[in-house]
């Protein structure tokens, strides 16, 4: 922000430009922890025969590579990793509550399917997901698995309702 109005940089942004600082100086210390501690855990005999991770291999490339794959490299691609995990879970989960707040009607089969098998009083737990096949249709259905519907034979309940959504739309979820 000080880039464009340089009285900001004099006057300072109420600390925020601060408190960010700190934080990612926090941010790569957690991180450089992080890659000493599997520094350690790959010099120990335990290490042997266990399975290599993303960090584990680009330590292996710096020792191979040092001017290249530096901690700050590593420390980097850590962070990439980190943030696209959780940015495409949530974007995920966002863009199916629009389309699905988008068509009023799946939401309340839905809702109707789940307070008939499970209740108000309760969350719905994985093992719960037997006895709602028109829920498995709507995330099968948001994942792109449809596609997929045309080939399975309709054996159980969640393969039923992925079969009526996508191949005789008896069941559309919301698209």
């Amino acid at each position: 922000m000080g880039d464009f109005l340089p009285i900001i940089k004099w006057v300072g942004l109420s600390g925020l430009e601060k408190r960010l600082v700190i934080l990612q100086g926090k941010r790569d210390k957690f991180m450089q922890d992080l890659i000493e501690e599997l520094r350690r855990t790959r010099d120990s005999s335990d290490f042997e025969g266990k399975t290599k991770t993303m960090t584990d291999v680009l330590l292996s490339l710096q020792e191979a590579e040092p001017e290249y794959y530096t901690d700050e490299i590593i420390r980097g691609m850590m962070l990439v990793m980190l943030s696209a995990g959780t940015d495409t879970s949530s974007g995920t989960i966002e863009w199916a509550m629009s389309l699905l707040l988008n068509n009023p009607e799946a939401i309340a089969k839905a809702q109707a399917k789940i307070d008939k098998h499970i209740g108000q009083s309760k969350l719905i737990e994985e093992s719960d997901l037997a006895d709602l096949p028109y829920l498995c249709g709507i995330i099968m259905r948001h994942f792109g698995c449809t596609q997929l519907a045309h080939y399975y034979q309709p054996t159980s309940p969640q393969r039923i309702a992925l079969w009526e959504a996508s191949v005789s739309h008896v069941a559309r979820c919301y698209w």
